[in-house]
């Protein structure tokens, strides 16, 4: 575990602890107030604080988490109003261990019968040898009742006040680094790198090549024998997929000067909703989507940041892999995502599963495919092919419908006690960021989607040889069975 940067302020009344434990779970969080001594407790971070003076837990204790500074605040009562606490600058102090040294004590000899002391020779000896006898078995005891408790006396070091900034970037636009790296050591499962910190971006696509080696063919093979199994995918119609109500939208002039005449204000240079009954200039479109309750609650508590790119390829590409992912998982669930939908979401995007980074969307996209005939639980080439249309069809719709899908994978990465590190580097400036991006840059990434085409001879498997290989079995299998039938 981690031992966090923290500092220490005093009042009359109360030790106030100031811990940095960024893009944790706030809702993990661990505190403990006993005797001298305070815990602290949240993946991957532990603190243990003992103080010279007494603490007390009375119902005044409170904390508080900045998440944007990822700063914890935490009071902590004094036992003694008014009480001075020294050495609090002692930093290296405060982390070391409880003393467990105690005062002597004399053996624990029960005396049976007392004789004249003998005054030499080897006769002492057996006395000698009962004391420390006695006093190793108190020990062992000791020690089996100390067993038993929970053993919060890790080693702490203080730790240093210099980032390091020797690592790779990584997450949104590439301005992340020692994010990932602490989590690692409880959360190996978060990304598919043992050092995410110091793999370069070309490591990280040789590390993605080299695990198209676990492609499974008879997993594949499987699933392409037993199509009939996926049909409810196909049948069912997702979220996008539904009608949206359609609404007459007016480029009258006319009708435009008329509404400002009634309501001024109201009415754009543009286009606005039009009621009246003899327009002819009125042509329907679909109305925006409507938010739920949790995704107007998602909207006001993500931060308000404003972004200058450095890398707006790589940032836009992005979007396309996550949308891929999620409408993966969301087809395959039938839209009632699973514990497993953050897993799945997590591997099927190389950028969430290796930190890599795409320079066309066409890449990205073979990328996408490749990982979702070797990861998820279905690997079918005509689910990636319908996953490829509903992708263009939601950048399509427009930009609403591409940050509901992100909403969406932002709330079930929340849920999730692993990947909730990947909204704090991804997610949440996504989010964010989407929302901002022009109409105009917005457009030109629609069409850079819909101009996506994944074949077969795209990806690294003959997998037109191994459905061939399937179907023969399939025609053997049925020769036989007629043949059975006419003996």
């Amino acid at each position: 575990m981690l031992t966090p940067r923290f500092r220490l302020e005093q009042t009359n009344e109360f030790v106030i602890v100031y811990i940095e434990a960024p893009y944790v779970s706030a809702s993990e969080v661990e505190f403990t107030i006993l005797d001298n001594q305070f815990k602290f407790y949240v993946k991957p971070y532990f603190l243990r604080l003992s103080f010279s003076e007494p603490i007390v837990e009375n119902g005044k204790e409170s904390a508080s988490y900045d998440i944007d500074k990822g700063l914890f605040t935490v009071h902590i009562p004094k036992l003694h109003v008014g009480e001075h606490f020294e050495d609090l600058d002692m930093l290296t102090q405060l982390l070391a261990r409880k003393s467990t040294r105690t005062a002597p004590q004399p053996p624990r000899i029960e005396v049976l019968s007392s004789s004249p002391a003998q005054p030499e020779g080897d006769a002492a000896v057996p006395l000698a040898a009962a004391a420390a006898a006695a006093a190793e078995s108190d020990d062992v005891g000791q020690a089996d009742e100390e067993d038993d408790e929970d053993d919060w006396e890790t080693e702490q070091t203080v730790p240093s006040t210099l980032e390091d900034l020797t690592g790779t970037p990584y997450g949104f636009d590439l301005k992340y680094r020692n994010v990932l790296g602490p989590f690692m050591q409880e959360m190996s499962d978060l990304v598919q790198l043992e050092d995410p910190e110091h793999t370069d971006l070309s490591r990280r696509n040789e590390a993605r090549m080299a695990a198209q080696a676990l492609f499974d063919e008879e997993h594949y093979m499987a699933d392409f024998a037993c199509q009939e199994e996926l049909q409810h995918v196909f049948d069912n119609q997702p979220w996008w997929a539904q009608p949206r109500a359609l609404v007459p939208a007016c480029y009258s002039p006319q009708c435009v000067a008329r509404l400002k005449a009634v309501s001024p204000g109201t009415a754009s240079a543009g286009s606005y909703l039009c009621y009246t009954p003899s327009c002819t200039a009125a042509r329907t479109h679909q109305t925006s989507i409507q938010w739920t309750d949790e995704e107007r609650k998602q909207l006001l508590e993500l931060p308000r940041r404003e972004y200058l790119l450095s890398y707006p390829k790589s940032t836009a590409i992005m979007l396309f892999e996550l949308v891929f992912a999620y409408v993966y998982d969301a087809r395959t669930t039938l839209g009632d995502h699973t514990v497993e939908s953050a897993w799945t979401i997590s591997r099927l995007s190389p950028g969430l599963s290796y930190l890599q980074t795409f320079e066309s969307f066409q890449s990205c996209a073979v990328a996408c495919c490749e990982r979702a005939l070797m990861c998820p639980l279905y690997r079918n080439w005509r689910l990636v092919q319908q996953v490829l249309r509903d992708v263009r069809s939601i950048f399509n719709q427009g930009k609403e419908v591409v940050l509901r899908c992100l909403l969406k994978i932002h709330s079930l990465f929340a849920r999730d006690e692993v990947r909730f590190v990947l909204n704090s580097v991804f997610m949440t400036d996504y989010c964010v960021w989407l929302q901002s991006l022009p109409k105009s840059a917005f457009q030109r990434v629609v069409k850079h989607v819909q101009d996506v085409h994944v074949e077969q001879t795209d990806l690294p498997w003959n997998l037109s040889t191994l459905e061939q290989a399937v179907v023969l079995c399939q025609e053997e299998s049925t020769e036989e069975e007629e043949d059975d039938d006419d003996d």
